[in-house]
């Protein structure tokens, strides 16, 4: 009770419980946004690339289209490009798209370069070829696809090994007679669909 101009001692309590539960309230507000940020900081990287590429980049001296939550992670003038997937709670398995340059190949054709690839797969399924690293961990399944972008097709070898992951490991090698660049990717397999356009959209 206040008797003239003084307060007791439980009324000053009082207020200064009130201005502290008024500066954690506070405190709280502000930082809900900043953790939120954190937690999602890669979704939030991806929004802010595609607002201001407008959803495409360029990858091996062609313009591509990224679809939403893939974002290109590497500086634009770096001759190595990486277009990174956002992780999603039911694929954690990171997935890249990357260019990099290729020496100049001694295939002279499309024909060529196709058997020489069906070779190798023959040859890897077979039992008597072993990779390690570069993604692939244990025994993988070999085969071909073939992708028709705006200018010239792109062949490609595809490796995929089942894992304790809930989706199997993917990594795709691409190249063309009339490209000096080498595509690849590197995920799941519940990736892969958006990764191939990625690739097919070169133009």
């Amino acid at each position: 009770m206040i008797f003239g101009p003084y307060e007791t001692g439980d009324g000053r309590a009082t207020r200064r419980w009130r201005t502290t539960r008024r500066i954690v309230g506070l405190l709280i507000l502000l930082a809900i946004p900043i953790v939120g940020c954190w937690i999602y900081r890669s979704e939030v990287q991806a929004l802010l690339w595609h607002a201001s590429h407008r959803s495409q980049t360029m990858l091996g001296g062609h313009l591509v289209s990224v679809p939403k939550r893939w974002w290109k992670i590497t500086p634009d003038d770096v001759a190595a490009a990486v277009i990174s997937r956002v992780p999603a709670r039911r694929d954690p398995l990171s997935a890249e798209v990357m260019a990099t340059p290729f020496a100049e190949s001694t295939v002279e054709s499309d024909a060529e370069l196709r058997e020489f690839q069906q070779r190798f797969v023959d040859f890897a399924n077979s039992g008597k070829y072993h990779e390690e690293g570069a993604g692939i961990e244990g025994p993988a399944t070999y085969s071909t696809i073939v992708l028709q972008t705006a200018h010239f097709p792109l062949y490609c070898i595809r490796a995929e090994t089942t894992t304790s992951r809930p989706t199997s490991t993917v990594r795709i090698i691409c190249s063309s007679v009339e490209e000096k660049w080498k595509y690849s990717y590197l995920g799941s397999a519940q990736s892969e669909k958006e990764a191939l356009g990625i690739l097919a959209s070169l133009h």
